[in-house]
């Protein structure tokens, strides 16, 4: 009887086949091509600017406008846009009466992402938010899922803690 292992190990390392002690590793994808990569930060960065002018509108676009949208977070899951976009606008409503937008700026850093089709990207990113004397007054961690839906990149699952 043969003695056979396999172990998928995700974020771009790809699988690792473990036969009778010998080990091959098999690359899933690149990480993204350049054109996929400057689409997709062009998108990040619209979206960004539009939380630092509290533009519900403008961050919205970003979304997939479908009823099939995901976004995750601790209290729950939002299906498709219209519950996105009213989850958003009170959470923006909140954050705006509690700290302006004048008064802190949003960022990104994008930690990891995995083109997983020529539609398709998986991207796992922190969000930093500044406030006006330039301390860090939050950080989290998002996860996307972003499709390519008529020649147009937009966020199809989001998910935050």
């Amino acid at each position: 009887m043969k003695l056979f292992t396999f172990a998928l190990i995700s974020f771009s390392i790809g699988c690792l086949f473990q036969v009778n002690g010998q080990t091959t590793s098999v690359q899933i994808s690149p990480k993204w091509d350049e054109i996929t990569e400057k689409d997709i930060k062009s998108l990040l960065d619209a979206q960004t600017v539009a939380i630092n002018k509290n533009s519900l509108a403008d961050l919205m676009k970003g979304f997939w406008k479908s009823d099939s949208l995901t976004f995750v977070v601790k209290d729950g899951i939002a299906d498709g846009w219209d519950k996105l976009n009213s989850y958003q606008k009170h959470n923006m409503e909140l954050m705006a009466k509690k700290d302006p937008p004048v008064k802190r700026k949003m960022s990104y850093e994008i930690k990891f992402v995995e083109q997983w089709s020529p539609n398709q990207v998986f991207l796992i990113g922190k969000g930093i938010v500044t406030k006006e004397d330039g301390e860090v007054g939050m950080t989290y961690h998002f996860s996307l899922i972003l499709e390519k839906k008529s020649s147009k990149w937009v966020i199809t699952s989001e998910t935050i803690s």
